[in-house]
């Protein structure tokens, strides 16, 4: 197949990436789906302060990228991914012999800073290595192979934590050591590294980079539009679970989510690849919020099971669409010094949507459920109006 042939053409250091990639996505999805229930079964935390601590690290998650992308900036990307590993490794030891409740939201905290960390420094990096052409195809398996890792973390927590809560922190621990030789071998055979300029020794790097970024018109509209989409995508972890559970059964609940594992899976590079020979990285990104306005559309009917399916499957591929494509558009419109600190920055666009969406969501919801699904479809619409008005000011990538 041509999109085979398309991935082994990449260069070995952005393959090398993805697998890094892959192998932290198992190793965090051995821990995350059940570090609830070890926080509440085990440490014996109330369901309430777990509640608090998953958004703390929420917070310190998203609210921190910024910080995590300016240093992958001023140091390099591979220095801030190893130290990274080391948080997150120092935070699942936290969780396994922490005997306090304050060494438990220390542990927490710590979970959510690697994550700020190594997130923007991996996207600066495989950016490193992507192409006007290739760049879709970077970042659609950069996200395909995070979702298999997440669906395989997944399978192998769920067999560890049977056996014991220690071997769940141990094994992700080790797997996570296990990528420290990747990023080393990476750092030998890299050879195209970004030359930083003298701006980057400057002492207020942080407020420097955000005023930079924040003059660039291009950039802020990027952000403004992953702003909605988080609005529109938090609703996939809160609302239409809800929606499924009381409109059809539980079981409905775990159909929505095998569906949009399925799609990510098996359409998300096919169908980037085919769009973005066809269109620009602007172009597909106004495929994808088409396809959530048309899918919340069809929701505001209270469809019976089989259409609300389909309608999650044409949500999913906005999903797929939007998120690579605004990675890529974000490598193509700053300069490649700042490429960190944009990252991270869209890390708080990310952050403010995902509140916005999950408040708003929740009080639409508790007033009526087609105001909200009403709401996600006009937002999802009026970003493709957004995106075609200012399409003159943001610089479009053409693609052969």
């Amino acid at each position: 197949m041509k999109m085979l042939s398309e991935i082994k053409e990449l260069p070995l250091e952005a393959k090398c990436i993805l697998l890094l990639q892959f192998i932290v996505c198992v190793g965090s999805f051995i821990v995350i789906p059940f570090l609830a229930i070890y926080l509440v079964e085990v440490i014996r935390i109330g369901i309430e302060s777990v509640g608090v601590l998953f958004a703390i690290k929420l917070i310190s998650q998203r609210g921190f990228m910024y910080f995590g992308g300016v240093w992958s900036d001023k140091y390099g990307p591979l220095p801030i991914m190893l130290f990274a590993l080391l948080v997150r490794i120092l935070s699942y030891l936290g969780f396994l012999y922490s005997t306090t409740h304050l060494g438990i939201f220390i542990s927490m905290v710590l979970l959510g800073i690697s994550s700020a960390l190594f997130v923007p420094a991996a996207k600066a990096l495989i950016s490193e290595y992507s192409t006007t052409e290739n760049a879709v195809l970077l970042f659609s398996v950069r996200s395909a192979v995070n979702n298999l890792g997440v669906a395989i973390g997944g399978v192998v927590g769920g067999f560890l934590i049977d056996l014991s809560a220690f071997f769940v922190f141990f094994v992700s621990s080790a797997i996570h050591v296990f990528c420290i030789p990747i990023l080393v071998f990476i750092y030998l055979k890299r050879k195209n590294v970004v030359i930083l300029d003298k701006k980057h020794e400057e002492k207020n790097l942080l407020t420097a980079n955000i005023k930079e970024l924040l003059r660039n018109r291009q950039y802020v509209y990027i952000g403004a539009v992953y702003f909605a989409f988080s609005v529109i995508y938090v609703q996939l972890e809160m609302s239409l679970p809800m929606y499924a559970s009381e409109l059809y059964s539980k079981q409905a609940v775990s159909m929505l989510f095998v569906i949009n594992s399925v799609v990510v899976l098996l359409l998300q590079i096919p169908i980037n690849i085919y769009l973005s020979k066809r269109t620009t990285f602007i172009g597909v990104i106004k495929v994808g919020f088409l396809s959530s306005s048309i899918a919340f559309a069809g929701l505001f009917f209270s469809p019976p099971l089989f259409v609300f399916l389909i309608m999650i499957m044409i949500y999913t591929i906005g999903e797929i669409t939007i998120d690579p494509n605004v990675d890529a558009q974000v490598k193509q419109s700053v300069d490649g010094n700042n490429l960190g600190s944009a990252y991270g920055l869209l890390g708080i666009f990310s952050l403010l949507g995902s509140g916005v969406g999950s408040i708003a969501g929740g009080y639409l919801y508790g007033l009526n459920t087609q105001l909200l699904w009403g709401a996600c479809s006009i937002l999802s619409l009026l970003t493709v109006i957004f995106l075609s008005l200012s399409s003159r000011k943001v610089v479009q990538s053409t693609h052969s």
